[in-house]
């Protein structure tokens, strides 16, 4: 059985992004960009493209992606494309960056 377990969600930003660390029954887990784990201490050329990724703890619903959403176009954040994060029987069905 598929389940929803978290969200990536894309946003322009030529700097590493002021996203919230937590949301709901969601945690920021990491930010990435162009495929490689980023953080304030990270020494890359970095695109104005960050994927952030959200994790969440129990059972998620769809408004709990939602709300995420409509939360960072409250703040001005610009993002581009979400997508949403399944598991199926425990296994994770998403990739993990660098």
């Amino acid at each position: 059985m598929m389940k929803l377990v978290g969200v990536d969600v894309y946003v322009q930003s030529e700097t590493l992004p002021d996203v919230p660390r937590e949301h709901g029954k969601m945690k920021l887990t990491f930010i990435s960009n162009r495929g490689t784990r980023v953080s304030a201490e990270t020494n890359v050329a970095l695109i104005d493209l960050m994927q952030c990724r959200y994790e969440g703890e129990g059972d998620l619903a769809e408004g709990d992606v939602t709300e995420l959403l409509i939360s960072l176009d409250r703040s001005a954040m610009k993002w581009t494309k979400a997508q949403k994060l399944w598991a199926k029987d425990g296994e994770k069905m998403y990739s993990q960056p660098y």
